[in-house]
């Protein structure tokens, strides 16, 4: 069979075309997803402003870092009127509004003192340690640097109030580093209200494992990303998941116990109360809080229950459910410095000699 010279030439030009056509349509695809990763990340951005870009403070999460899995308070806020916050995705007034200050670590109240010179105490929470629906004296790490101040007579301590709204254990425990940098002599933990809250049936450790490349100082695809994170969402939308586990919200606390033992920093943890315990005497422990006493039973760990004093208290405690008012706050402050002063007269003297007048 003989093939003419024509349809050669014509085959030649056909894969040719095939070819240009081919690199064409990868180059366009190509560009066509750097343009849609670059405008993905802008739109990541422009979503998370921060309160110095907002025209006005519509809820908490605004005075918050733009980070997915572990935010953090935005550093030197002066007196920010906060009025509403989230919940499930909805904007909703706070039952009391409050102001909110913080330094330059993004801790909420003043800067911190050289190291050395008080006896430290870092207190680690959620909102009820931050202090929501309450102002910046209110909150009970600030009256209880207040209350053992006036007991010792002078400035003695130094309470860092290091609580951030939303956090669980798990945020906690990922920051061990910068806290154990803090050279603090005593750390009050109070977690699991917000461990044992279900969002979207997905952990806090799968979380972060799925949202790291979506932080603004991450390397990677962000669409990628973003796309496991939602097919996931999807697929775990009907799950009763928790946030973390009984298992991993002990095994975070077991971490972070570990690591401040290793750096001689003792541990004092609050199983904090409910309201809805205070309004039904006979309601027991929660779960997760039955869990966090035969913890601390089992580790020799202090325990600060304020559930039977303020079932005696008399008074209103609570903002809402789980957000004690300033009365609630003090009650709080007065329970944790009686368990701080224990520690003092039960072998911590060599721990805050450097402190303690002679």
């Amino acid at each position: 069979m003989t093939v003419s010279v024509v349809d050669c030439s014509s085959r030649t030009s056909r894969i040719k075309w095939a070819r240009n056509a081919f690199i064409i349509l990868l180059l366009t695809l190509i560009l066509l997803a750097a343009g849609t990763e670059i405008v993905f990340r802008y739109i990541i951005l422009e979503s998370r402003r921060s309160v110095f870009e907002s025209p006005e403070i519509p809820d908490i999460e605004q005075i918050q870092s733009n980070t997915f899995s572990t935010w953090r308070l935005l550093p030197n806020l002066k007196n920010v009127a906060i009025k509403k916050y989230i919940v499930d995705g909805e904007t909703r007034e706070l039952p009391r509004e409050f102001v909110v200050s913080t330094n330059e670590n993004g801790y909420r109240g003043a800067s911190l003192k050289p190291v050395g010179s008080r006896v430290r105490i870092l207190t680690l929470g959620d909102s009820t340690t931050f202090g929501l629906c309450v102002n910046d004296s209110e909150t009970w790490p600030f009256q209880l640097e207040k209350l053992l101040n006036e007991r010792a007579g002078f400035g003695m301590y130094e309470v860092v109030n290091a609580g951030t709204t939303g956090y669980t254990a798990y945020q906690a425990l990922r920051r061990i580093d910068e806290w154990i940098a803090l050279k603090p002599h005593v750390v009050v933990l109070s977690f699991g209200n917000n461990d044992q809250v279900c969002w979207d049936g997905i952990s806090d450790i799968e979380r972060h494992r799925l949202t790291a490349a979506l932080e603004p100082d991450a390397h990677g695809l962000r669409l990628l990303a973003f796309f496991r994170l939602k097919l996931l969402e999807m697929a775990r939308k009907a799950d009763a998941r928790p946030r973390l586990t009984s298992a991993e919200y002990l095994d975070c606390l077991d971490k972070m116990r570990s690591a401040f033992l290793k750096s001689g920093t003792r541990i004092i943890c609050i199983c904090w109360p409910q309201a809805s315990q205070i309004e039904t005497p006979e309601q027991s422990l929660l779960y997760y809080q039955e869990a966090l006493r035969k913890y601390c039973g089992e580790h020799a760990v202090p325990l600060v229950n304020p559930i039977p004093t303020f079932r005696d208290a008399g008074m209103p405690l609570f903002c809402d459910s789980v957000h004690t008012n300033p009365a609630g706050c003090v009650l709080i402050a007065k329970l944790v410095a009686q368990s701080i002063l224990q520690l003092e007269t039960s072998g911590v003297q060599e721990i805050l000699a450097p402190v303690i007048p002679r």
